[in-house]
């Protein structure tokens, strides 16, 4: 096709993370997330959890252990099912890794996948549909500021350790839309300073200070085996609900909420998870305490001062029922 100019003030680049327009810094390569799943018809009677609740995150290994070679591959580069039935005979499977560098390919989480469900007795009779999925996390962050702007995958908004996205982004999206149409009213005849007021609305110093922290657990998860992921989640899971589901939601804004999610995870989590945690710490240098510190501390403007206790944010500690 012959290629074709558009003029505009103001270009948004939303391709995700093929980087169409946006330039980023030069930096860490991201881990990647990969998964393969499928939505496929099933023997009645072989799915072997609860039809109306979905798992979430299940590291276990089972089907793994029993030929050497896998079981080491199992320990090196952890991989988890979700599961989500539709009904008795139809269910979504997929077989994800949460962040590798390189990223595990989707041949090997599909051999894991099948290998998982044959370890159950869960047979397959027919697959609709086929899913792959490709999620880079972390790394560099986008030149800010720069004539063009990002959204999305584009603007570095995935999480870095998690890989989610999609309600962060819809959250934003109303305010960005607001910044924009502001920032263009402001700088009519002045598209760089335009864009340069929409990046620093999108990415301010407490959420880059927020990524600084969600980005050094990205590197940590993907850095561990196996045995220290079940260690770090097992610690994850019984902190209360808004300090762990803030943390995957990017709801975790104050330094103070940061520090105490990440007290307690190191409270109830192994000796051998502490120690992996407090090496990558130290390995991090002087660069990398600095911005850790940074990110758990109240040493900005606007940062709330106040420590969080049961006192003062009871909702801030209360964990969901067993």
């Amino acid at each position: 096709d012959a290629a074709e100019s558009v003029r505009c003030k103001l270009l948004v680049d939303c391709s995700g993370h093929g980087k169409a327009f946006v330039k980023f810094d030069e930096g860490k390569e991201p881990g990647v997330q990969a998964a393969y799943g499928i939505e496929a018809d099933i023997t009645p009677g072989t799915y072997p959890f609860p039809g109306d609740e979905m798992l979430l995150m299940d590291y276990r290994d089972e089907h793994m252990v029993s030929n050497p070679s896998d079981a080491d591959a199992s320990e090196a580069v952890p991989t988890f099912i979700y599961c989500m039935a539709s009904n008795s005979t139809r269910v979504f499977f997929e077989e994800t890794s949460l962040i590798a560098n390189p990223p595990v390919p989707f041949d090997e989480l599909k051999r894991r996948l099948y290998k998982r469900l044959e370890h159950w007795g869960t047979e397959v009779l027919e697959v609709h549909e086929e899913e792959f999925c490709y999620i880079p996390m972390g790394g560099a962050m986008p030149t800010i500021p720069q004539r063009v702007v990002g959204f999305g995958g584009a603007a570095g908004l995935v999480h870095p350790a998690t890989g989610y996205m999609i309600s962060r982004t819809m959250n934003l999206a109303a305010g960005t839309a607001a910044s924009i149409e502001s920032a263009l009213i402001k700088h009519p005849s002045d598209s760089e300073a335009a864009a340069s007021a929409v990046w620093n609305t999108l990415w301010t110093p407490k959420t880059l200070r927020q990524r600084d922290f969600a980005n050094f657990g990205g590197e940590y998860l993907e850095e561990i085996g196996l045995s220290e992921l079940r260690d770090f989640f097992g610690a994850f899971f019984v902190l209360p609900f808004q300090q762990w589901g803030g943390f995957l939601s990017h709801r975790l804004v104050e330094p103070y909420d940061r520090l105490i999610f990440g007290l307690g995870v190191w409270a109830n989590t192994s000796w051998r998870c502490r120690f992996s945690l407090g090496l990558k710490g130290f390995l991090s240098g002087p660069a990398g305490w600095l911005l850790l510190g940074r990110s758990v501390l109240p040493v900005e403007d606007g940062d709330d001062k106040q420590f969080p206790t049961p006192e003062n944010r009871p909702e801030f500690f209360v964990k969901l029922p067993p």
